[in-house]
């Protein structure tokens, strides 16, 4: 093998890796078998012996590309202008760039009254470590989707519990992630029927930016998110200020009446308590207990209590209890209030 011929093939190897390069594509390692191959590809194309015409057998019998590759012939006065006759054909430049990861490049010097290097050029693939794998493992995405379930639910869930208190389940993102790790489209699969979050949730996850899928190539990801109300599975109501008031303020005579009756024996009596009561689904009153009582009083606070039991609200939004706390204050009338 002449010094001609090896730089010859170590400028076309040189000068393909580079052209990789630009195309963001990884570098080819040399391997010697396929270059041995390449070298007496190029002595027989140069010598126009017909078993160069037979490479595509030969490289079947010897095993060497069990998993794909490339042959292509060229030639020039040196190893560049070689690879510049090859890379003029569209089709021949892609392969130079394509997923391939061994190459052999093998040259012959003709010493011609015009000498030039004969080339054979062979791109062998190798099987894929991943092939049959997603492109982005589910230790690459979850992190990015627990990130936006936070975001999710700070920015979009709670707002809504506050029209809903009883909103929960899971949505069900299906979306596609692009070559670069940018978020390409966003759809939908499961709905909790809230348009305002399901659209807030949307926007948040389209504008999400994942690790670069294997090769640069898209990856369809589902993945779901479920979202729970702070009170579990418990199913809870909402009642109006106005109705609590109203409910109350209709029933301050007999709480005064049981204050009044108190006060006969205590002239001196006052204080407060704070009622904490249970309203079911349709509106009657579970479990009155004090949860702060300043009298001391235990008929003032049993006559209290039962008050409380005999309470009716409206139905509570949402078909489910309400839990509430609500404070009363009693003290005796003033010298005016008593005066007939």
């Amino acid at each position: 093998m002449g010094a001609q011929a090896i730089a010859c093939e170590d400028e076309v190897g040189s000068e393909i890796n580079r052209l990789r390069t630009t195309d963001k594509q990884p570098a080819l390692s040399p391997d010697e078998r396929l270059r041995a191959f390449a070298r007496e590809q190029a002595e027989w194309a140069a010598k126009g012996d017909p078993r160069a015409k037979q490479a595509a057998d030969q490289i079947r019998r010897l095993g060497l590309a069990p998993y794909g590759y490339f042959l292509q012939y060229s030639f020039g006065e040196r190893g560049r202008v070689a690879l510049a006759s090859l890379v003029r054909d569209t089709n021949v430049r892609r392969e130079l760039s394509g997923e391939y990861a061994r190459l052999g490049v093998g040259a012959f010097w003709v010493p011609d009254d015009k000498p030039y290097c004969q080339v054979a050029v062979l791109l062998v693939r190798d099987p894929d470590p991943r092939a049959g794998q997603p492109g982005l493992t589910p230790a690459q995405t979850d992190p990015v989707m627990s990130a936006a379930a936070t975001r999710i639910s700070r920015q979009c869930y709670d707002p809504a519990l506050v029209r809903d208190p009883n909103l929960r389940g899971d949505l069900l993102f299906q979306l596609t992630i692009l070559g670069d790790g940018a978020v390409g489209e966003v759809k939908l699969l499961r709905k909790l029927g809230s348009v305002s979050m399901e659209t807030g949730a949307v926007e948040i996850v389209a504008a999400l930016r994942f690790p670069q899928p294997y090769k640069g190539k898209p990856v369809m990801l589902s993945h779901p998110m479920r979202f729970v109300p702070p009170q579990g599975e418990r199913r809870i109501g909402r009642l109006s200020d106005i109705d609590i008031r109203t409910t109350f303020a209709g029933a301050a005579a007999r709480f005064r009446a049981c204050y009044e009756d108190a006060l006969k024996k205590k002239p001196a009596l006052r204080g407060s308590v704070t009622l904490k009561l249970n309203v079911a689904i349709d509106g009657a009153v579970k479990r009155p207990e004090l949860t702060t009582n300043s009298f001391g009083d235990g008929e003032l606070s049993r006559c209290v209590l039962r008050v409380a039991e005999e309470l009716h609200f409206p139905r509570p939004q949402f078909d489910g209890e309400v839990e509430l706390t609500y404070p009363l204050s009693f003290e005796p009338p003033t010298a005016s209030q008593a005066a007939p």
